[in-house]
């Protein structure tokens, strides 16, 4: 297996598990599949510069080292699908609940959001040298500021042991990168777009600083959403450009 027996580094706080492992790549480059969890981040990164918090203890922080210069710069997002899809099937398992990809890479049971996911490439002369993937999984904390976040307890009125829910989303990320690895875009691609959050669905967005409604039909390779209006226009967007209106 690929990662195994790899380095599990417990850090008790850290600005940002993402951070950490790039300090480390660049010190003494750490085997493929190396994995930093911390019990509380001070710095926790999310996507468009958000910060990630959580509840010291109650949840699963951590990244993972991966070095994919298979990869081309026009399929860079199939990593992200393939992380996304590993932590979702995970969660399914765990919970025997239903797992959605809200695009890009946020993963969502009963309309609640779970866990997170920030991938970082480094690059050298037009090639990617490392990835790291970073993930925020909420296990026990019990109550968020923000109404549409939940966790794994909240949702099932069950206790989650953080090194537990760790071993079965690495099993599946390594399951998942040896598939991409392997050149399986196509599969990936499919499995990922029959898991988005609302798909097919008329949904609530606000895009470029107006609420719209439209349905998601796909995302494309390079990882901009697909949509459909009200009125059969198919349309994409970047991240910066919109955001989904989560139900009521």
């Amino acid at each position: 297996m690929l990662f195994r027996d790899k380095a599990i580094i417990h850090l008790e706080s850290v600005d940002s598990t993402n951070n950490y492992a790039a300090s480390l790549i660049k010190l003494s480059r750490p085997p493929e599949g190396s994995v930093i969890t911390a019990q509380e981040q001070t710095a926790g990164k999310g996507q468009r510069g958000a910060l990630w918090t959580s509840d010291k203890g109650e949840n699963l922080l951590f990244s993972i080292i991966l070095y994919p210069p298979f990869q081309q710069a026009e399929d860079l997002f199939a990593l992200s699908q393939c992380i996304s899809l590993a932590l979702a099937d995970s969660l399914t398992e765990l919970t025997g609940i239903d797992a959605w990809v809200k695009w890009p890479n946020d993963i969502v049971m009963r309309d609640k959001k779970v866990a997170g996911i920030l991938v970082e490439f480094a690059w050298t002369d037009s090639r990617v040298q490392s990835a790291i993937c970073g993930m925020g999984v909420n296990l026990n904390q019990t109550s968020f500021e923000w109404p549409h976040a939940a966790s794994l307890r909240m949702l099932t009125g069950k206790t989650f042991h953080r090194d537990t829910v760790l071993g079965e989303v690495i099993q599946r990320i390594e399951s998942g990168y040896l598939r991409l690895r392997s050149g399986q875009l196509g599969p990936i691609r499919k499995e990922y777009t029959e898991r988005l959050y609302r798909l097919n669905t008329p949904t609530a967005f606000n895009h470029l600083g107006s609420r719209i409604t439209a349905s998601i039909s796909g995302v494309s390779p390079s990882g901009q959403l697909q949509l459909r209006d009200d009125a059969g226009t198919l349309f994409s967007c970047d991240l910066r450009e919109i955001s989904l209106v989560y139900p009521p």
